[in-house]
């Protein structure tokens, strides 16, 4: 007798992240917000002090070319999600107080409450 999550598994197969439209339908909902980040005060300062201070995207900055999955812009750093989209890379850096930039995000975006 098979279990009740082995007969779950055998009815639905998994599906990857790119074949899940909800992935990329989200993401799409998400964009307009995005694009207003950058216009809020201090959120551009934020990100590139956050680079400088991040052992990893500090070192994407110095040689970006020895960084493939990285692209530079604009003093801003960018690699590519699972859907094959642009995304903008987020040090885990203060913003706004005490919130990180991605909490004060989620919070601007409306998602956390």
């Amino acid at each position: 007798m098979a279990s009740a999550t082995e007969q779950s598994n055998k009815e639905s197969p998994s599906t990857s992240a790119q074949e899940d439209p909800m992935i990329l339908e989200s993401a799409e909902a998400s964009r307009a917000s995005t694009v207003m980040l950058g216009e809020a005060p201090g959120f551009l300062s934020a990100v590139h002090k956050g680079y400088k201070s991040n052992s990893v995207l500090a070192k994407v900055m110095v040689q970006p070319l020895h960084y493939p999955q990285f692209e530079e812009e604009g003093g801003l750093l960018y690699t590519k999600n699972c859907g094959g989209e642009k995304v903008l890379c987020l040090p885990h850096a203060k913003y706004e107080g005490d919130d990180t930039i991605a909490k004060w995000i989620i919070s601007a975006d409306g998602i956390g409450g």
